[in-house]
């Protein structure tokens, strides 16, 4: 940035500031297990094949080969949607509907961030390979949230109602857990 006037570095920082919006949406794509296209170049976790990039700082982020640890990536999604699915477990009859709606949150922000950019050509996650994996990711940690987590959640509602009925045998030795009430002797 060094060439640049101080109007042209303002520029280049609002320009920047203005893709922050798709180059997240960019980054989700790519961490899904997905490809984003810079005209004739592909950017993914399994390899990056690149052509010129515009001369803007956000594209420094960009690695000109892929490495192997990149595929730890992947963990991303996953980790995102167990953290995001523990704050309340969701019922199995829950996950369908849980992916529908990322779908199509998915299918919005890509086609909005997809389009053409001057002489680059098409730019842009791929619209329907990035919705489709992000609704697999969901699905699997979805179903597998939804069975493990309402079967750990009976497991401790009935270790707690066993200790419950537990301690008020030892309140009431008289007390066998079918009136409710507890008396002290």
């Amino acid at each position: 940035m060094n060439t640049y006037t101080t109007w042209g570095k303002v520029a280049v920082v609002a320009v920047s500031l203005g893709y922050l919006p798709n180059a997240a949406i960019a980054t989700l794509a790519v961490t899904a297990g997905s490809e984003v296209a810079i005209g004739a170049g592909l950017i993914s976790v399994f390899g990056v094949n690149l052509v010129p990039l515009p001369p803007l700082p956000m594209f420094a982020a960009v690695p000109l080969q892929a490495d192997t640890m990149m595929a730890l990536l992947l963990a991303v999604p996953v980790c995102t949607t167990v953290l995001a699915l523990m704050k309340r477990v969701p019922r199995l009859i829950d996950v369908p509907g849980l992916v529908v709606f990322v779908a199509l949150d998915i299918l919005v922000l890509t086609t909005l961030t997809y389009g053409e950019l001057g002489i680059y050509g098409e730019v842009g996650p791929r619209i329907l390979l990035t919705t489709g994996l992000m609704a697999c990711w969901v699905t699997v940690v979805g179903l597998i949230i939804a069975i493990v987590g309402n079967w750990v959640q009976r497991r401790l509602v009935a270790a707690a109602a066993a200790a419950e009925g537990e301690a008020a045998a030892k309140i009431n030795p008289n007390w066998y857990g079918n009136n409710g009430s507890a008396e002290i002797n």
